[in-house]
């Protein structure tokens, strides 16, 4: 069989039909584990937090993400005071623009809902806390924000990083099955399991 080309498709799709192609974020950073460690160390005594650094399991999973994050983003879950909303609003935003010169927006899943439309078009977006949001009501028009990012993230590679305390279940629950199989295409899944370091 004779081996076709499609470059001028492509190209006549992207410039005349305005085709959005999605577009993916990729990182790859060495020594990530030293520089995740470093980031951690800088902040918790910045910020005044009163703890000491413990390098949790999870970790070890998010430092992969950064080492190769073959274009996914993040999705964090599971146990409360584990770490996700430091390494998802603070540490991973302070590597991105230290390493990749990218910034990444930032919000929590209350604001997600006040901000939506600005928010969808942001293409590395971090929420933290989603389920605890509620339905919007835009004059009369129901909208769930959080499946609205995770489909536009499918759809134009948008590079998402969020956190939930939900367990699977709860979140299938909450949003339904479609978006939870988009979370499996567009995220690298981390469990946080274990005791509070609160």
């Amino acid at each position: 069989m004779e081996k076709q080309d499609y470059s001028e498709a492509f190209n006549n799709m992207k410039l005349n039909a305005n085709y959005k192609f999605p577009e993916r974020v990729f990182i790859k950073i060495e020594n990530s584990k030293d520089i995740l460690t470093a980031a951690f160390e800088y902040f918790i005594k910045k910020l005044d937090l009163n703890k000491t650094f413990t390098w949790l399991p999870e970790y070890d999973q998010v430092a992969e993400w950064l080492n190769d994050n073959n274009g996914s983003g993040l999705f964090l879950y599971g146990a409360n005071g584990r770490g996700k909303t430091l390494l998802s609003q603070i540490i991973l935003p302070a590597i991105f623009l230290k390493h990749f010169r990218k910034v990444i927006h930032i919000c929590d899943a209350q604001e997600m809902n006040r901000t939506l439309d600005n928010l969808l078009s942001k293409k590395i977006l971090s929420v933290d806390d989603i389920g605890t949001e509620d339905i919007i009501n835009d004059f009369g028009e129901k909208r769930w924000a959080f499946p609205e990012l995770i489909d536009r993230s499918e759809k134009r590679g948008n590079l998402l990083i969020i956190t939930t305390n939900l367990n699977a279940q709860s979140i299938e629950a909450k949003y339904g099955i479609r978006t939870i199989e988009r979370i499996k295409k567009t995220c690298t899944r981390i469990k946080f399991d274990g005791k509070s370091l609160r």
